[in-house]
């Protein structure tokens, strides 16, 4: 969203009446925000870019005005619809692996390989996956209780 607001003000910038005053550009900047999160929040991109020409109006050239409200309109056109394409977007898969080599089944980190859970691998190159993986172990046998074990370690001293 950063860049979104960052390229609305961008293109704003030139049309204020005064470019190099520190208090336009920030009341500008306010504005282009305020507009980015409004459009985030659900609003409609029309209503946005009225609210935010409203604010900032004032601070234009009044040739430039018409110019400045096709601009508004046509930024946060365009973030509504990566905003939508976004939402609708299906969540990619974890690229991590268990134990047993079948994959996490956890949904993915947006921009991300991998999910929350194993986010750290992200550093990380894979490990190499040997040829045979014996995973399996020997089940214990039920008729043998913990203290039935001998440690082969504990009688030799």
């Amino acid at each position: 969203m950063y860049e979104h607001s960052r390229t609305l003000f961008t293109e704003l910038k030139p049309l204020l009446r005064d470019p190099d005053a520190p208090v336009g550009k920030r009341q500008l900047l306010r504005c282009c925000e305020g507009a980015v999160q409004q459009l985030r929040q659900g609003a409609e991109p029309e209503r946005a870019s009225r609210l935010a020409f409203r604010e900032v109006r004032p601070l234009l050239a009044l040739n430039r005005t018409l110019e400045a409200l096709e601009v508004m309109h046509r930024q946060l056109a365009e973030l509504q619809a990566a905003l939508d394409q976004a939402r609708t977007a299906p969540l990619a898969r974890c690229a991590a692996t268990n134990r047993k080599g079948a994959p996490c089944g956890r949904d993915a980190l947006r921009g991300r390989p991998y999910c929350a859970s194993h986010r750290g691998l992200a550093g990380t190159p894979a490990p190499p996956v040997p040829d045979a993986v014996i995973l399996l172990r020997r089940p214990p046998d039920p008729g043998l209780r913990a203290e039935d074990h001998e440690d082969p370690r504990a009688g030799a001293g």
